[in-house]
C-alpha cells in the first residue's frame, strides 16, 4: 500500500499505471561457473520462457532463453524483483536490462509499455 497510496494522489485518475515487457519468466538458479565468468553479485536471475509477439520485450531483441540479471544498474534474481524496478520505472522511457544470453553479457535498451 505505501507504494500505490502515493501514485493514485499523483495521478488523479483512481487507478495506477504499471510498466510491463511483454514476458514470461521464472527465478532459476545460475550456475557457478556463469556467476564466476560474467562477475554476478548474486547467484540467480530471471530466465525468460515466453516473449510476447507484439511486446516491448520482443521489439528490443529479448528471446526466450535469455536470463534477465539486472534492471536499471539493479540486480534482478526473482520476478518480485523484476516487478519492484517496472513498479518505480516511467512508462514509455527506456529501461537498461542487461541479460545473460549463452556465453554473452548484453544490455538492451527495453521501453516499457503500460500494463494491460
Amino acid at each position: 500500500m505505501r507504494r500505490v497510496r502515493p501514485r493514485l494522489g499523483q495521478r488523479g485518475r483512481g487507478r495506477v499505471r504499471r510498466s510491463y515487457l511483454g514476458i514470461v519468466g521464472y527465478q532459476r538458479l545460475l550456475d557457478r561457473r556463469i556467476v564466476r565468468f560474467h562477475k554476478l553479485k548474486i547467484g540467480f536471475a530471471v530466465e525468460i520462457v515466453r516473449v510476447e509477439d507484439e511486446g516491448p520485450a520482443r521489439s528490443s531483441g529479448l528471446r526466450t532463453g535469455d536470463l534477465i540479471v539486472a534492471m536499471n544498474g539493479q540486480d534482478v534474481a526473482s520476478v518480485d524483483d523484476m516487478h519492484r524496478v517496472l513498479a518505480e520505472w516511467p512508462i514509455g522511457r527506456p529501461l537498461g536490462v542487461i541479460i545473460v544470453r549463452g556465453k554473452d553479457r548484453l544490455e538492451f535498451p527495453v521501453t516499457p509499455a503500460e500494463a494491460r
